[in-house]
This record gives C-alpha cells, structure tokens and sequence, in this order.
C-alpha cells in the first residue's frame, strides 16, 4: 500500500501463487498474493490486463452455484470412521480441538466427511514430510515447557501443527475447486464467513500493528512510592489526579478512561459515567468506598455492525463512553499488534451528536467536530505477547477536551463520576498465594468543571 512500485517488481514471483489453483491452492496465499498485486496495481506500480484483474479478484470464489440444504450437517464430530473410507497408511493424527473446529468448520462448508478432509490434509502433508505420524510432533526442535503444557495455540506451533495448520488451508483450497458451497438455513455464504474468519481483522488492508500508537508521555507513570518497610502502591492524591491529567484544576484535556500499566507494573483502571448533579456526591463518596472487584461504571458496547448495546445498567448511572469489541483474526499474533488497536473506546452516538463529532482517521484515533476543531483523541499502544509471555501488554486511554467535556454536561444536565482503581499484582511463588493490593478514588466533575475528590482505599491488601 506505500510502496507499490517497489513491491510491483516482485509481481512475476506473485502470479503464479495467487493464480494457482491446483499446485498450491493455500486460500490464504492465494489471497495475500492477489491483493498485494490488486492494490500495486491500484498505486501504479505495473498494468494488469482485465483478464488477470478479474481472475485476482475472484480467486477464492467457488466456480459453483451453491447447493442449499434444508438439513444440519450430516455426520457428527464422534462419528467413527465408515467402512468406506480406509485409514491412509501412516496415518496423521490431528489435535483433538484443531479437528473438531477447524477441521470439522471445513467439512461442513463443503459437505463432505470429516474422514475425507482429514485423508486430504494427510495427503497434502506426506508431500513435505512421508513419515510424520502426529500434529504434536516437534520435528527435532526444542520446546519449552509453557508450550508443551499449553499444547497448540494461536501464537505458538510445533512442527506437526504448522504442517496441519497449513494442510487445512491446502484442502479448502482443494475442496473450493471439486465441490460446491453448502448454503445451509442459517447461513448466507458459508464459505466467505469461514475465510473471513481467517484473514485479517480490518478489510482495509491495514494490520493491527498500523493502528499501534506510540505511549503517551502523560501515560508514562511511576506508582510505587517508599513505605514504613517497603515499596508500597501510592495513594496520594496529586498522583492520583495526574492520571485523569488534572492538578489543582482541569486544564485542556481531561482523561476520561484508561486502562494501561504504570512503568513499575501497576494496572491503571480508569472509568466514567454520567449522574444527576443532586446524587452526585453521595453516588461519588458511596463509589469510593466500594469493592475494588464490585466497583463499576457502566459503559455502552458495540460490535462490528456499529450498533450500541448497553447490556450492563446501573441506575442513575448514564453511561456516555462505548467500548466496541471487534473480532481480531489473522494479525491477532503478531507481535508488533494488539487489539486495543481496533478496541478503541469512543463516546455514545448521542454524545457525539452534542457537538456532531467524527473520526478523521480510519483507526478512529481523533475526533473533530463540526468545525474541525479536536474535541476528543483515543489513544491505543502496547503490543501482542511472544509466545514464551503470558499475556499481552494492551493499553488504551480516551482523552477529551474541557471544553467538550463542559458542553456534555451542559447539555446532559449532568456531572461526572470518574472511577479510578490502581491494582497491584505480586504472583505466587511456592507454597505462597498471588497477592493483590488496591488503591481507589473517585473524581466528582461538575458543569462548572470543579470538582471534588472523594479517596477510597489506600494500598489495600484484598
């Protein structure tokens, strides 16, 4: 997409992989092949004849008109193997989880036996090793004891599972050019549901790692301080408001919701919600002083359709900030990514509509309004974990200005609650339980955009 002209040179090597249907016909080959030559060829890079435009574009299209069936799939996952079908000598044994979903999801798209697709997958693979037996193989290689324990996931394969893997996407490939698509009552195209599951997550183009920001300065925290005896989580008020970026009043931008680490490993939990004014200090001081695991502001959701949902209500609590969850698929792994990067938080359609804010920027980073002027900046970083860590590092923040912030509750009649919770976690280590301390506080806002602070626990052991 930035360099086509560089990229274009490399279009010879590319043709035959996307335009090969019976040698290598991998379905995702085949489609980062033919869109990488798409859109080359869209940013000038080199001249594709209509022919060959047309037959990128739909290489992972079925030459068939589906076959509609009014019944469920035919054969069930515990099945044996019929009579008919005979074991392929040596036979390759697959994951038990990587068969019944993925495996079976392929089978049923097409209508055929899962003993069929399993023999086709063996085939594919005796052609790149004859004597391989099981998915759980590691070829010679080593592996560690978290991934042998943890068996196949996402982020990690063994020699045997990346044989598999690849094998399945052969055999749709395969099973695409033999057979037609099954249309079953529940389902509109089963086969472009099943690939889309397996691309990238954005059908733009763009990687999870493009929407990666850089960490925010501000973000960039220290929350432990010096105790009696040791290091212990702070409470202290000024850092405390550094968090929503507020000293001794609100200046430009406040932080309206945030969930990262401090620098020292300390998770930052920040929430907010809309509350009539006359409940506002007693809603505030009763927040504060609540379960640091029962303490919530509710907060609208939406999905890939674009539509809110709020699934969580908590009266008189008005939730204004929406949290979208979108699918993350092939590029979920990859470990300049993170999924906070398309999980960007954003205000309620009606909030927006207060002063008609929209994205400029195809990750929604920033909102204008009808004036061009930045009323709000959503803010993501972090990355994906490696396949020896144990868990991502995901972070997102959503910053708004005063200004904004002061016309929503002026509007909305209303005042602000900010929840804030800063968890400390300590894992187990030997006969020793994981620890976890808490330091809370709420943040009340008013129309006037003073505000009050109401302190909760002070590093609390839970």
């Amino acid at each position: 997409m930035d360099h086509p002209q560089n990229v274009a040179k490399y279009a010879e090597v590319l043709m035959p992989i996307a335009l090969d249907k019976k040698n290598t016909p991998h379905v995702l080959l085949r489609h980062f092949a033919a869109q990488t030559l798409l859109t080359c060829a869209r940013g000038g890079g080199f001249v594709l004849s209509e022919e060959d435009a047309k037959a990128l574009k739909t290489v992972n299209d079925s030459p068939y008109p589906k076959k509609k069936a009014k019944e469920y799939p035919r054969e069930s996952f515990y099945t044996a193997r019929p009579d008919s079908i005979p074991k392929p000598e040596p036979e390759f044994y697959i994951d038990y989880d990587f068969d019944k979903t993925d495996v079976s999801s392929v089978s049923e798209v097409f209508d055929r036996s899962r003993w069929e697709t399993k023999d086709a997958m063996t085939a594919w693979i005796r052609k790149f090793d004859s004597h391989i037996t099981h998915m759980n193989d590691s070829g010679g290689r080593s592996i560690s004891h978290q991934n042998r324990i943890r068996g196949m996931t996402a982020q990690y394969h063994r020699y045997g599972q990346q044989l598999g893997w690849h094998a399945l996407f052969q055999v749709a490939g395969e099973f695409l050019r033999k057979y037609p698509v099954v249309q079953r009552p529940y389902d509109d195209d089963s086969w472009r549901e099943w690939l889309r599951r397996e691309l990238l997550t954005r059908n733009d183009g763009l990687w999870l790692a493009d929407g990666v920001d850089s960490p925010p300065l501000g973000a960039q925290v220290n929350l432990y301080e010096k105790g009696e005896k040791e290091l212990v989580l702070t409470s202290d008020k000024a850092k405390i408001l550094s968090l929503l970026n507020i000293e001794s009043f609100i200046a430009e931008e406040i932080v309206v919701f945030g969930d990262w680490r401090s620098n020292d490993g300390i998770g930052i939990h920040i929430s907010s919600a809309l509350v009539p004014p006359h409940f506002a200090e007693e809603l505030g001081l009763q927040l504060s002083q609540e379960d640091p695991y029962q303490a919530w502001l509710p907060q609208a959701e939406s999905y890939e359709d674009g539509e809110e949902y709020s699934h969580s209500e908590k009266k008189p609590f008005v939730p204004w900030i929406v949290s979208p969850y979108i699918e993350t698929r092939l590029d979920e792994t990859d470990p300049l990514g993170v999924s906070s990067a398309v999980r960007r938080p954003r205000f309620t359609k009606e909030v927006n509509a207060i002063r008609d804010l929209k994205a400029v920027d195809s990750f929604n980073r920033t909102w204008t309004d009808a004036m061009g002027k930045a009323a709000a900046r959503s803010e993501a970083w972090g990355r994906n974990r490696t396949h020896d860590e144990d868990e991502a590092i995901s972070s997102e923040r959503l910053v708004c200005s005063s200004d904004f912030l002061k016309d929503v509750l002026m509007e909305r009649h209303a005042e602000l609650l900010a929840l804030i919770i800063l968890r400390r976690y300590e894992k187990g280590l030997g006969r020793r339980d994981s620890q976890f301390w808490h330091t809370t506080a709420v943040v009340r806002i008013k129309q006037s955009l003073d505000f009050e602070y109401y302190p909760g626990l002070a590093n609390k052991l839970y």
